[in-house]
């Protein structure tokens, strides 16, 4: 507390925003609760319909929002978790069990 944020911590600020303004644009931020920051390559969304988004990174954002719109849409009220952390190939939902 009362220390300046570091590089790294600035950086991870500025990926946050940058996610942030990415669901904002979507209509997906009222859906968020948390970000994990703690791996830059790999942020982890926690949603507010029990769905957990490993995103990756933040590159494709805007393409990874409309996977994470459409997957909310067809599994609405299924409790799981959304992948997008490869390439679009790679994008799935699995089912909590």
């Amino acid at each position: 507390p009362g220390d300046r944020l570091n590089n790294e911590d600035l950086i991870k600020l500025e990926q946050v925003i940058t996610i942030v303004t990415a669901m904002k644009s979507n209509e997906l931020y009222d859906k968020l609760i948390s970000i994990d920051i703690s791996d830059t390559s790999n942020y982890v969304l926690q949603m507010t319909d029990k769905k957990t988004v490993y995103l990756g990174d933040t590159n494709n954002l805007n393409v990874k929002m409309l996977y994470i719109k459409k997957i909310l849409e067809t599994e609405e009220g299924i409790e799981g978790t959304i992948f997008l952390t490869g390439s679009n190939k790679e994008v799935f939902f699995r089912e909590k069990i």
